[in-house]
């Protein structure tokens, strides 16, 4: 049955060009698809297999600007079943419900749906049950009952009888979508599962999205089984009371015979002879195999019970099962996580040894150099069945001749050099034979035997690999540390590890406080500087590399000029050790169409292995918000994730003290003030200026020798109450502290995600009000009334409503008129934004809620108008019993209250949302 009491079981994928998808309410215009409703037999123009976003790939190509574009994937097969669904288009019920539901949260505007023909029925009755426009225009994929195709007499319906991806590709053509684009291939594509949840800080309903490029675009069983596996699926059963009972996902371990795994099936593929699926607990996931015979106990959302035994497919983790029993599922309150999720079988494993005999330990030649014995594991080998093989078959050491350490701990290196992360154990093993009489004088190695012996020091210098040789370190304390304690006992010396240098006799030199040396950090850490031309980010970029005291300093920079002014004044610097090395983005804005040259830039940069640090310097307009997304991004050419070998350290935002307060009354946009990014660009500065602000960890407040000490305090009050969790310093010539801006740890992108505080002072408790610096405070205005619309346009259209002296305000409106959605005010001087905002919860139907947010609610609560009320956080040096008349004059009057609100005119500006298609956009 389907829960519509809880969430609706439509599960949305997004398929985006250009870069992943960012989740936004109301997304105008957005085409959406239709997919596993009531048609069974799957379309012509899909792929055979693997996940529903790999099937869609080529569709998406062909029907998706190539620049930059959306397609919405919405995938109905966990609502109802083909034959419920058929049951629907005769007579709709709860799956029909639960849908237009999901769309009700969703909220489209003038969307373009495609729909196969045969689940063309299931809209009409969706949108017959809404007064919204979610849909303006119906693509029908193949023929069509003439009965459904004339319900849909509200929209516009294109029909496809042949539905191929090339017809499909033409009826898009001219209709907001570009059309097949050579430049955009599958591998291209960036895919994201999004999901609604409900904020619990702000009661609002959020979507949170989840990249799964990396996962879908894999098949979902292991690729390239070896034939021996697919051929006999059938593991012989094991003795009874062998198998391990009890165990989760977490649990499993290569070679292990278990019994009992409980686990939701995500997916499932019959493939000749075996089913291929995609199983998980909370836990995380794990691709399994299972025979033929087993395919009506595996299906695709059932809880099932799992005996089998885990075996290794070309070194990745997979299940073979041999047995499947009905489970009731999960303990209550905790669901399976999403497919790809945690998922086992993402990454080759590999095991291997560290041999020791005495102070010395064994590498064996392989491909051209020297290196530890490390194998995959066959096929029903545990992971030390498989180190111990990788020594007896690469040295021709019989397996007696030497144990395992079991209470020693494996060290563990990562290579992602690779199409696949592959994740090596090494096993610490000691000789069970006394090494030779006379071999501590040998120093002589025999280039033509498999293997030789060495001690600590040339192992550590004949080992090219950096991480194998901090397993070698790691595993040699370990070894020690064990037979400090007793915990091995070796039956013959074994002293190897690093030799200790004699100490020297003590002179005064010895009580002086030198700095310790710290290890190189493993990922690149990067400060990015933003900040208006003329605030002295160029200056403050020269400051850091002529005093970079020691650090390698690569430095990355983006001026909007067609000839690089920053990049010739960086190396006009006088830097004393130049390590620093420029890499120059020429001619574009940072935020939106160089976002892949400093993705690419900062990759290249690390693979170099010759900087400690990387310093960003943003051209004066662009948002830095999409800047830090960057860092979830992957590089195109390798595949690599740049947060997997980058971090972002620091965001620091230089302000010019002198003009700040005139840039955020200022009126002017990119494109007056002549730094437009792009044709048609018309973002207002002030707002600009307020971003940079608010996302900030580290402020430089420069040109204070400029400044009057009381210029000064009520400007750094200002940015104070503006971005309460940021680092303020006051500069001259941006002089500051290195420390104050590189390696910071500052950055945060859980709080990035959720870096606007304005709703947090309204929404949790009364505001405790803090000493007022030079007149700086701030508030937020409730009330329990609805704005006139026609009050409320006068706040809009007329910047002195409010008085000059408010520099910022933000939140939630609630209009008469409009009384299904929340709006959102935004203020920076004399700018006013108005846009829609989520729906009221008092606007939805009780089953749509999540579980418990009526304790949350009560608190925000009044009959009859539910959490309908006006939200605003005011910040600048104002009267408050002023700003609090003025706003209330913009309510309904207490007999306004008694009339029928729907008679108002309502000459407001149209929701304005989101960009279309959620793409990142500057007009906001």
């Amino acid at each position: 049955a389907v829960e519509v009491e809880q969430t609706p079981a439509v599960k949305l994928f997004v398929a985006s060009t250009g870069w992943p998808y960012k989740p936004c309410h109301a997304p105008e215009r957005p085409l959406l698809v239709f997919h596993g409703a009531a048609q069974t037999a799957p379309p012509s123009f899909l792929g055979k297999s693997g996940h529903v976003c790999r099937r869609y790939a080529e569709l998406v190509c062909g029907i998706a600007n190539p620049d930059h574009d959306n397609v919405f994937i919405l995938d109905l097969s966990d609502v109802a079943t083909p034959a419920e669904w058929r049951g629907e288009l005769q007579q709709p019920g709860r799956a029909t419900k639960s849908l237009a539901k999901w769309l009700a949260r969703f909220n489209p505007v003038d969307a373009t749906v495609l729909i196969n023909g045969e689940d063309a029925g299931i809209l009409a009755p969706v949108l017959r049950g809404s007064s919204d426009k979610w849909i303006n225009r119906v693509v029908v994929a193949g023929q069509a009952p003439p009965k459904a195709l004339a319900a849909l007499n509200t929209v516009s319906i294109s029909l496809v009888p042949q539905a191929t991806l090339a017809s499909l590709t033409e009826a898009f053509v001219g209709n907001g979508h570009d059309g097949q684009n050579e430049k955009c291939k599958p591998v291209d594509l960036h895919f994201v599962f999004v999901e609604f949840r409900l904020d619990v800080r702000t009661k609002q309903l959020v979507q949170t999205a989840q990249k799964i490029t990396a996962s879908v675009m894999q098949d979902v069983g292991p690729a390239e089984l070896p034939p021996s596996v697919t051929e006999a699926p059938n593991v012989a059963p094991t003795p009874s009371g062998v198998s391990c009972t009890g165990l989760a996902t977490h649990h499993l371990a290569a070679g292990m015979s278990f019994a009992g795994l409980a686990v939701q099936v995500l997916s499932s593929l019959v493939d000749g002879s075996v089913i291929r699926a995609a199983l998980a607990d909370v836990h995380g996931s794990i691709d399994a195999l299972f025979p033929r015979t087993l395919q009506t106990q595996v299906v695709r959302g059932r809880f099932v019970s799992v005996t089998g035994r885990v075996i290794s497919a070309d070194g990745r983790l997979c299940i073979m099962g041999d047995r499947v029993d009905p489970h009731p599922g999960l303990r209550e309150g905790y669901s399976a996580v999403r497919i790809g999720q945690r998922n086992a079988s993402d990454h080759v494993r590999r095991y291997g040894v560290l041999l020791l005999r005495g102070d010395r330990g064994v590498l064996v030649r392989r491909d051209g150099g020297l290196q530890l014995p490390v194998a995959e594991a066959r096929t029903h080998e545990t992971s030390e069945q498989a180190a111990t093989r990788a020594v007896a078959e690469l040295c021709d050491i019989y397996e007696e001749e030497f144990v395992l350490l079991q209470d020693v701990a494996p060290a563990v290196m990562y290579d992602s050099s690779g199409e696949r992360l592959v994740v090596t154990r090494i096993f610490a093993a000691l000789a069970t034979n006394p090494p030779p009489a006379g071999y501590e004088d040998e120093e002589s190695e025999d280039e033509d035997d498999l293997y030789d012996w060495f001690p600590y020091h040339k192992i550590m210098a004949r080992i090219p690999d950096d991480s194998m040789r901090k397993c070698v370190a790691t595993l040699a304390e370990g070894v020690a540390t064990a037979i400090r304690f007793g915990v091995v006992a070796p039956e013959f010396p074994c002293s190897f590890g690093p030799r200790e240098a004699p100490k020297p006799a003590w002179t005064s030199t010895d009580l002086e406080l030198k700095p310790a040396e710290q290890p190189a950090p493993d990922l690149l850490p990067v400060t990015v500087l933003s900040g208006f031309l003329g605030a002295g980010k160029t200056t403050l970029l020269k400051h850091i590399l002529e005093n970079n005291e020691g650090l390698r300093v690569a430095v990355i920079v983006n001026d909007m000029a067609e000839v690089n002014v920053d990049a010739m004044l960086v190396r006009g610097a006088n830097v004393q050790q130049q390590p620093e090395h420029v890499v120059e983005m020429t001619n574009g804005c940072i935020c939106c169409t160089l976002r892949e040259d400093l993705l690419t830039g900062i990759v290249d940069l690390q693979r170099q292995q010759r900087f400690d640090y990387v310093v960003v310097e943003s051209s004066g307009i662009s948002e830095p918000l999409p800047v830090a997304e960057t860092f979830t991004f992957d590089d195109r050419s390798s595949g690599t994730l740049l947060k997997d070998v980058a971090r972002l350290d620091t965001m620091v935002t230089v302000v010019d003290g002198v003009n700040v307060l005139d840039h955020m009354a200022s009126s002017a946009t990119t494109a007056s003030a002549g730094q437009a990014a792009y044709e048609g660009d018309e973002r207002p500065m002030a707002q600009l200026h307020m971003d940079q602000i608010e996302f900030a960890n580290v402020i430089i407040l420069n040109k204070c020798d400029l400044l009057q000490e009381e210029q000064k305090g009520r400007v750094r009050a200002l940015l104070r109450r503006i971005n309460p969790d940021a680092a303020v310093y006051e500069t001259t010539r941006s002089n500051v502290p290195l420390n104050a801006v590189l390696n910071t740890k500052r950055f945060s992108m859980t709080g990035a995600e959720a870096h606007e505080k304005w709703l947090k002072e309204a929404r949790e408790g009364e505001h405790l009000p803090e000493s007022e610096e030079y007149g700086i405070r701030s508030f937020p205005w409730r009330r329990h009334r609805p704005f006139h619309p026609d009050r409320l346009a006068k706040l809009l259209n007329d910047p002195d409503t409010l008085p000059p002296s408010v520099l910022r305000a933000k939140g939630l409106l609630w209009v008469a008129t409009r009384p299904n959605f929340a709006g959102i005010l935004s203020c920076v001087g004399r700018l006013r934004h108005f846009s829609q905002g989520q729906t009221w919860w008092a606007a939805m139907e009780r089953d749509l809620w999540p579980e418990g947010l009526w304790e949350d609610l009560k608190p925000l609560w009044q009959e009859p108008h539910g959490d309908r009320m006006q939200e605003i956080v005011i910040i600048g040096s104002f009267d408050r019993a002023d700003i609090e008349a003025r706003l209330d004059a913009l309510l309904l009057t207490d007999e306004e209250m008694q009339q029928d609100w729907s008679t108002f005119v309502d000459e407001l500006p149209a929701w304005e949302g989101a960009a279309a298609n959620g793409e990142h956009d500057h007009a906001h």
